[in-house]
């Protein structure tokens, strides 16, 4: 019989972080002599956000901001198994693949169509981590305990 592994658990929200509109990095990138495809991709690029699970919250942290030049605002922390992360993160994404303005690529990257997708997803994130915990505690039979953090 398979023993669950119980270990301190994250579900996450990641964006691009910008001090500037995506209107101000199009003249920008335009003015120095980008073509507008060379914009639309890096445009494209900065309009990403990510949801993911970890059990390595640092680890995980520290490689999106280096690797994939993302940053963690938003998480929930909870004592869990590697499969109720992933039922939790899978319905954080099955909510957000059903918005037209968020289109899913990869694993858990979506591509919002504007600055107001971003904040719209992100106001609504704690809400569908609730929902998701609240399917998995039916499924279960389990109550959970978890708390939401602004990173």
């Amino acid at each position: 019989m398979k023993r669950e592994v119980i270990e301190e658990s994250y579900i996450y929200f990641a964006k691009r972080f910008s001090e500037h509109t995506f209107a101000y990095w199009r003249t920008m990138w335009l003015n120095l002599g980008l073509s507008e495809d060379e914009v639309d991709s890096l445009i494209r690029d900065k309009r990403e956000v990510k949801i993911g699970e970890t059990a390595s919250y640092a680890t995980r942290s520290h490689n999106l901001h280096y690797y994939d030049k993302i940053d963690i605002v938003l998480r929930v922390k909870f004592m869990g198994t590697k499969e109720e992360r992933m039922f939790v993160e899978s319905y954080v994404r099955s909510r957000y693949s059903i918005n037209r303005n968020m289109i899913h690529h990869g694993n858990d990257y979506f591509t919002c169509a504007n600055s107001n997708t971003i904040k719209g997803a992100e106001r609504k994130f704690f809400d569908y981590v609730t929902e998701g915990f609240a399917m998995l505690s039916s499924i279960k039979g389990k109550k959970y305990e978890y708390a939401y953090e602004v990173v």
